[in-house]
């Protein structure tokens, strides 16, 4: 009985019900419509946020090539301006500038993993002029996996050093065809460096106050004092005082010393007088005077000039040389 009236209900309402039902499939489409229109108005934003995060990407991309260009129009405008400066002061003395990653190329790539094939690894070594180039194209691959890196490292600190990866700036000096300085081994000999140093140093110091030099014969040979040191002392003592301690007869005779001070310590062999540690002589080289074998002064017994050949290594030598080239009789 209760069956057949709700198949009567039903069938006098049919047309309700079926009204609504599609109410509901209607709500049902509504809401998909709905999430529809969510999920393209999401799209859309993160479009939007895609494309103002792209500019940013580019704009730094624009920096980070500037900033790069500009630093090393720097260093090469620096090279050029010391290549280019007027060094004819420095007679024989050339200084440039290198530049070069060296050691730091190396201690970035190490973080790296250059096993695995990528556009930016070259034979074990990053090729930084291409990161340089394209630093947004660097960073996609970084992040992206395509350039992996070595445990313990994480990617935003490795893209942090390898774009603040500067050059080193080391100077060179040539003298005579020989090196010394930069990124290479130096061709100079101890010798020769020693001789670059005093040259340069006698060549550029333009202070007035006397010049104390210690012995700079150490590591030069004969020949390099002749032809180099002497003839600077000679020039640079026109400016100001030159006090130099020396066993080399070039250098204290072949430079017209003014004024020589020998100096002598008390021994049994070498005695002075008053038997103080050490006396001091004081004079030209002019002054001679033959050994007096009674004297029991070691330093009055004779002159400045047989001091001199007795106690500086080719004393004699050198004041015939010098003899001949002052004609003197």
């Amino acid at each position: 009985m209760a069956q057949r009236a709700t198949l009567k209900i039903k069938e006098e309402n049919k047309n309700l019900i079926e009204e609504y039902q599609k109410n509901i499939e209607m709500e049902g489409h509504v809401k998909k419509l709905n999430e529809y229109n969510e999920t393209i108005s999401k799209i859309d934003k993160t479009t939007t946020e895609k494309k103002i995060s792209k500019d940013k990407l580019e704009k730094c991309d624009e920096a980070i090539k500037s900033a790069i260009d500009q630093r090393k129009h720097l260093i090469e405008e620096l090279a050029e301006i010391i290549d280019n400066s007027d060094q004819s002061s420095l007679k024989g003395i050339k200084f440039g500038l290198e530049y070069d990653f060296d050691k730091n190329l190396e201690d970035v790539t190490q973080k790296i993993n250059i096993k695995e094939i990528s556009e930016f690894i070259k034979k074990g070594v990053l090729k930084i002029d291409k990161v340089r180039k394209e630093p947004g194209e660097f960073l996609s691959h970084l992040y992206s996996g395509k350039l992996k890196i070595n445990k313990g490292n994480k990617k935003k600190q490795v893209g942090r050093d390898v774009f603040t990866l500067t050059e080193n700036i080391l100077f060179n000096a040539e003298m005579e065809s020989d090196k010394i300085g930069g990124f290479s081994e130096p061709t100079m000999t101890p010798g020769k460096r020693a001789l670059f140093l005093l040259r340069l140093i006698l060549a550029k110091s333009e202070d007035t106050w006397p010049l104390l030099i210690d012995q700079p014969e150490d590591d030069l040979d004969s020949r390099s004092i002749y032809d180099d040191i002497v003839p600077f002392l000679k020039e640079k003592k026109k400016e100001r005082q030159i006090i130099m301690v020396s066993h080399n007869a070039n250098l204290v005779i072949g430079s017209d010393s003014e004024q020589v001070i020998v100096a002598n310590r008390h021994g049994t062999d070498r005695k002075n007088a008053d038997e103080r540690q050490f006396n001091y002589l004081t004079g030209s080289l002019e002054y001679t005077k033959t050994r007096d074998e009674d004297c029991n002064d070691t330093l009055k017994a004779q002159g400045v000039r047989e001091h001199s050949c007795e106690i500086l290594d080719g004393g004699k030598i050198a004041f015939e040389q010098r003899k001949n080239k002052y004609n003197i009789k």
